[in-house]
């Protein structure tokens, strides 16, 4: 019925349809809305498929805990765009979700050295310069036949 990816957004639509309904709103509407509803932008917005690899747009993710749901939303492999400016957490918890989904980390902006001390020897990972647009750091181009690119970058 829906399109958006993950966990977290099944709660969202089901919290939305009790809402809807206990407004009154007929249910061949709700269906309507949700067959067309794309997502809000930049919250794990498919930016485009090129070559079979999906390359989705999650720049508003500019915690630990909003990377942890976008790294759930997807089974792999992933090549995740990670970084922005130092916010002090840690990236450990990310971990788990990394092992045996993630096949590459690119690291950019003011955190890109934390996050490779807080996640060593979880998976491979290098420090990537930025650009704009699908190509962005040269670690994309791995990508191939089928996967996701996630980028939870805001650059700044």
């Amino acid at each position: 019925m829906s399109h958006l990816p993950g966990p977290h957004n099944v709660e969202n639509i089901l919290a939305a349809i009790a809402l809807a309904v206990s407004g009154g709103v007929p249910i061949r509407g709700i269906r309507r809305v949700l067959s067309t509803f794309k997502g809000v932008e930049h919250r794990l917005e498919l930016a485009r498929t090129f070559r079979g690899v999906r390359y989705v747009n999650d720049s508003k993710a500019t915690n630990v805990d909003s990377t942890r749901v976008a790294l759930a939303s997807f089974s792999g492999p992933l090549i995740v765009i990670l970084g922005e400016r130092e916010k002090g957490s840690s990236y450990a918890p990310l971990k788990p979700l990394l092992r045996g989904r993630v096949k590459r980390l690119l690291l950019i902006g003011e955190d890109a050295r934390k996050i490779e001390q807080d996640l060593k020897n979880t998976v491979s990972m290098e420090r990537s310069i930025a650009s704009s647009g699908p190509s962005q750091g040269r670690g994309v181009g791995q990508a191939r036949g089928r996967g996701v690119t996630l980028s939870r970058v805001r650059l700044v």
